[in-house]
């Protein structure tokens, strides 16, 4: 039998992905029909960019591919969705519920090498409950509500009940067989990578067929009960070379761009969409990476984030990346953000992603194969992952 992870955006199944990675697993994210069956022994990655769909829309495309993959055989192993709750998760959630009817659900968005935990069923980034962080001021999933029980109730799923942090620490099984009677989705707390272990441990000991949704972090510790040995691992190229591309909202990237211009000289170009020529643009920064082989470029708009000035951020996304790709063909691209990062993916026409490694959390290392040129390096990270200094470590700056 063939396995399947399976994410709302990009760079969050990438970061999973990696997490397999690590244990020996061939990980591909087809990006075309013709690359969708991959080789027996590699780990598929599938994305249903449903972030930025509606409930109903996002649940009809999670059903959907959930049901090509029962139907052809294949094992569903894990669920990404995003640590900060963003996106139509209790749609997709009760389309999986629906469609395979999974013995347990465990759901836990805690990623604590992040800062993102949950205590007492709250979500907290950086010890501030959720509601209370730059991510109240998300344009499309504004974080209103820190308690993960009523962003899932909120769309109709059914939780049986949380486990606390106390019994996950004191005695998980006995916990979850009482939560287990109650119905099929429970949640978690998880304040440390340990107790995401306690988790995945004690699960399994008693329902060795459930499925785990949640970060990156639970991820790992999924992969790490399913490691393969002697699988031969893809060496990571050297990244001499690198156009970083944000289309990312989130204050946590317009800080890390904003250090990175005034501290290490290199040119952040901002293009306003709508505002500013697309053409003069391509051209500044086609410049300033001739010179310097590291360049980047932050994409923002003029006036409400809705979802028509989303869309033109992207359509201009995907008409940026293929003009520098004409122009100055960059052999690495730095892209924040999952959307953002399928637009470019599908610009340079790629046909598959091929997982190399984590090398922050969240930031993963890919090859991205193309159809009518060489395969390029392609770093992708969340919009709101990482310190100020993570594109100074990732550029080899000091």
């Amino acid at each position: 039998m063939s396995h399947y992870l399976l994410g709302d955006d990009l760079s969050g199944v990438l970061e999973a992905g990696a997490a397999f990675k690590a244990q020996g697993w061939r990980v591909v994210l087809p990006l075309v029909l013709s690359e969708a069956v991959v080789e027996p022994g590699t780990l598929r990655l599938v994305t249903t960019e449903s972030r930025n769909l509606a409930a109903g829309e996002a649940a009809a495309v999670v059903r959907q591919v959930v049901a090509q993959g029962r139907d052809s055989g294949q094992k569903l192993l894990f669920k990404k969705i995003d640590s900060t709750l963003r996106g139509p998760l209790s749609a997709e959630i009760g389309a999986i519920v629906t469609e395979l009817a999974p013995p347990l659900i465990v759901v836990c968005p805690a990623n604590p090498a992040a800062g993102r935990t949950v205590r007492h069923g709250v979500l907290q980034v950086h010890d501030v409950p959720l509601a209370d962080t730059d991510f109240r001021h998300d344009p499309r999933w504004p974080a209103r509500e820190s308690r993960v029980r009523e962003h899932l109730l909120a769309g109709g799923v059914t939780v049986a009940g949380e486990l606390r942090l106390a019994e996950l620490r004191h005695d998980a099984a006995t916990a979850i067989q009482r939560l287990l009677a109650a119905g099929t989705v429970v949640l978690s707390d998880a304040v440390a990578t340990d107790d995401l272990v306690r988790l995945v441990h004690a699960v399994r000991a008693v329902v060795p067929e459930a499925l785990f949704v949640g970060s990156g972090a639970l991820a790992a510790v999924v992969a790490h009960q399913r490691s393969v040995p002697g699988v031969a691992h893809v060496p990571q190229p050297a990244v001499q070379s690198l156009l970083i591309f944000s289309g990312t909202h989130h204050p946590a990237t317009h800080r890390q761009l904003d250090l990175l211009a005034r501290t290490s000289g290199v040119r952040v170009h901002d293009h306003c969409v709508g505002r500013d020529d697309l053409a003069t643009g391509v051209a500044a920064v086609a410049a300033a990476y001739r010179e310097r082989t590291l360049a980047a470029v932050r994409l923002g708009a003029v006036g409400h984030q809705g979802e028509e000035t989303s869309a033109r951020l992207m359509a201009a996304a995907a008409e940026f990346a293929i003009a520098l790709d004409a122009d100055v063909h960059p052999k690495a691209w730095f892209v924040t953000g999952g959307e953002t990062a399928w637009q470019v993916c599908h610009a340079l026409k790629g046909t598959a992603l091929e997982v190399l490694s984590e090398i922050e959390p969240g930031v993963v290392v890919s090859t991205l194969s193309r159809a009518t040129a060489a395969p390029c390096t392609l770093i992708t990270k969340p919009g709101g992952f990482g310190d100020e200094k993570v594109l100074y470590r990732v550029c080899g700056l000091k």
